[in-house]
């Protein structure tokens, strides 16, 4: 089955039997007017159509899903300095709702990437790879986890040791995800 809509180049998000991209709805003089959240459900095999969150009408290159607690998170990142983290509810219709505004210690110059963390009321925040961070969604506060330019020390196959420092390095945050495989037979 075809999408409805163009999905855009980001990685899937998997939540609850569903896949969930951003997928282009409208342009006009080559430009990007307005995008949907597509969801498939692997149940009856569908696609439906939802509507961005109401902070912008379009996931933007420097805007992210995820997925956080269980819910489709869309970061994002109107300015270098700060961030918003909207969640939504499940159902028929997405539902929308603000969760966190953050002012970032740095700016970011690409992308602020969610991830959850096994405390309560904290998750992760990844800037452009080289910075991570755990937000304390009870009192907004930032605690500096890794400084990667400056604090991770790489081996080469040859014995010597370097640190990235300026170096343009990628790293990637990689939330566990259940398998979309049964390990068990029905029952």
């Amino acid at each position: 089955m075809d999408p409805p809509y163009p999905i855009k180049a980001r990685t899937p998000i998997c939540l609850s039997g569903s896949f969930y991209w951003s997928a282009l709805h409208s342009m006009a003089n080559g430009k990007v007017i307005s995008d949907v959240i597509l969801r498939f459900s692997l149940f009856d095999e569908t696609f439906t159509m939802h509507p961005n969150p109401p902070c912008r009408g379009y996931l933007s290159d420097n805007d992210t899903l995820c997925a956080l607690d269980g819910k489709l998170c869309y970061v994002l990142s109107a300015t270098e300095w700060e961030i918003a983290i909207w969640l939504a509810e499940d159902g028929p219709n997405l539902s929308w709702s603000l969760c966190h505004r953050v002012t970032l210690p740095i700016p970011r110059r690409l992308l602020v990437f969610a991830c959850p963390s096994t405390e309560p009321e904290k998750i992760f925040l990844s800037v452009d790879g080289c910075y991570v961070f755990k937000l304390s969604l009870s009192d907004g506060s930032l605690e500096e986890i890794i400084n990667i330019p400056c604090d991770v020390l790489y081996d080469l196959r040859n014995g010597t040791k370097f640190k990235a420092g300026a170096r343009l390095l990628a790293h990637y945050m990689v939330p566990f995800v259940e398998s979309l495989m049964r390990i068990q037979p029905l029952e």
